[in-house]
Parts: C-alpha cells; structure tokens; sequence
C-alpha cells in the first residue's frame, strides 16, 4: 500500500493504523506546541521497560534540568539548554511503596525555551497515578528573551554547521571571554578563556557529530549558542 505524507507536512509525524487500513490525525500543527503531557514507554532499569507518564519537548524547544536545587535558588543561566526530547522526562516523581503512592521529587524543576524564546520556570506539585492520570504542575516565565539574547554577550559562529574549525567573532576586544563547550547530556566537552581581538577560532575537530551548545562569558554577561558539527 502506498501512502502520501503531504497533507501532514505541518505535523511531526503522521499515523497509520495496520488494523484499520488508514491514516489518523492525532498531532496538532507543530509550530502550535512547545510540550506534551503524555505516556510512553520508558526504561526504567537495564532490560525493563514499564509505562510511565511524564513530558516530552517539541523539536526547536530547550530545556534543562535543576536537580537538588532548591525550587527558589534555581537559576536557568547555571546550565546549558538541551534539545533532548526527554530532559523532563519522568523522573520527577516516584511511587512511595510504604504510603502506596506517588511522591513528586522535592529540589527539582526545570527550564523550557519555547519557541518564542521566552523562558519559564517549571515544577511538579501532584500526581495522582493512573487512577486519574492528573499531573500538577506550576510554571513562570523568567526571561521575555532567547538564550541567545541574554546578558551583555553578542557573537556569531560562523560556519554553523562546523565542520573542523568554527570562528567565533565577538562584540568584545579587549577583555578576557571565558567559553565553555557543552554536549547534549550537559557534559562540558571543551573550555578555555580567549583574550584580546575581535574574532578566535574553535576547534571541533576531535568532536563527534551532533549538537552542542557553546556558552560564552565575562564579568556581568552571558550568551549561549546552538552549533551544530558535522
């Protein structure tokens, strides 16, 4: 059987059922989401996958995980944004097997970019189980701006995708800039400090291919950009 996609080139993904014999609408337009409250399947230790529910991104939005952080002194420059579509995922919360019920982990919330590039500030208060599937959670926005537009710290890298080398030309000359590289799990994969001159390069080379989000600051600023190596 032959299907066509095009009707559902706005959607991430489009559906067919094999009982049915035809193809189901079940996304709203991509560009209209940011995330999604859903069940999957997760594994859940090596070898064991169980049904869970929790929160999945939309292609194009960040987030990043503060763990044992207390909800208040969390702030969302302290870690680099992941387009991982799981980084809330749905550990948030556990089942408590001596009350018999789910306990949302306390010093723990989140931070989405939509696709706007506001940012907001997320943590769960509730979740009742599969009785009702109910999820409490509270947001807040916490920068009107992109990542890419915080702080004092403007710059371009150029090319992007990078290949080898990147150049990373900055609205800074004459003062020490401190950069790190960081990759999708948030592990910091490259930093050094560059000092005096407009325009430093980026060794990329050694690097596997992927995205990777190059952080960059110096006293009273911050920036963060997506490059992507090939």
């Amino acid at each position: 059987e032959t299907i066509s996609g095009t009707d559902y080139s706005t959607k991430n993904f489009w559906y067919y059922s094999l009982q049915t014999g035809e193809v189901i609408d079940r996304e709203p337009v991509a560009e209209s989401w940011d995330i999604t409250f859903t069940r999957y399947s997760s594994e859940i230790f090596p070898g064991a996958n169980y049904i869970v529910s929790g929160v999945f991104q939309n292609q194009e939005v960040l987030a990043s995980e503060a763990r044992t952080v207390e909800i208040d002194d969390a702030q969302w420059t302290d870690q680099p944004m992941s387009e991982e579509m799981n980084i809330i995922g749905s550990d948030w919360k556990y089942f408590d097997m001596d009350i018999f019920q789910y306990v949302v982990e306390d010093s723990l919330s989140y931070f989405v970019q939509d696709r706007e590039g506001n940012v907001w500030h997320l943590w769960f208060t509730a979740f009742d189980g599969s009785s009702t599937g109910d999820i409490e959670f509270t947001k807040q926005m916490v920068s009107a701006t992109g990542v890419d537009d915080i702080g004092q710290v403007d710059f371009t890298v150029f090319p992007n995708p990078v290949i080898g080398q990147a150049q990373v030309v900055l609205a800074v000359e004459n003062e020490p800039i401190r950069y790190s590289l960081f990759d999708m799990n948030g592990r910091i994969v490259a930093k050094d400090t560059w000092t005096n001159g407009l325009r430093h390069s980026l060794d990329v080379s050694a690097l596997q291919q992927g995205i990777y989000m190059l952080q960059v600051e110096r006293d009273g600023g911050f920036g963060q950009q997506r490059i992507l190596v090939q």
